[in-house]
């Protein structure tokens, strides 16, 4: 799930298709800010062309000119991988109250499954 900081990100100032594309790695990537999958697969899920996710990749690979400490925001891993990096910041963070309320949901849930519920 992605925090609301995620509205006030420069990226919003980049293209449509660069910003569609962004926002489909942010929503793959796992924790790590990795993704496993081709560039024909990564096109498809961002709605885009191979060409216009060529285009993006290019944006989105590229070093932030106006930071110097700061590198790209996605580095390209092989043929299949890809790594959003700065993707934390937007990711919603689950509080410990938050994580063992959904453990004994998810217990409950499986308990009241096998009692025939």
């Amino acid at each position: 799930m992605l925090h609301s900081s995620f509205l006030y990100s420069e990226m919003w100032q980049e293209g449509a298709v660069t910003l569609r594309v962004w926002i489909a790695m942010m929503l793959l990537s796992d924790d790590d800010g990795s993704i496993d999958m081709s560039r024909a697969s990564l096109a498809s899920a961002a709605h885009v062309t191979e060409e216009e996710l060529g285009e993006a990749l290019g944006v989105l690979t590229k070093d932030i000119a106006d930071d110097p400490t700061r590198g790209a925001l996605v580095d390209i891993v092989g043929r299949f991988g890809y790594v959003v990096h700065e993707h934390r910041p937007y990711a919603v963070q689950v509080s410990e109250k938050q994580a063992k309320r959904a453990r004994y949901n998810r217990t409950y849930r499986a308990k009241k499954k096998a009692a025939g519920e």
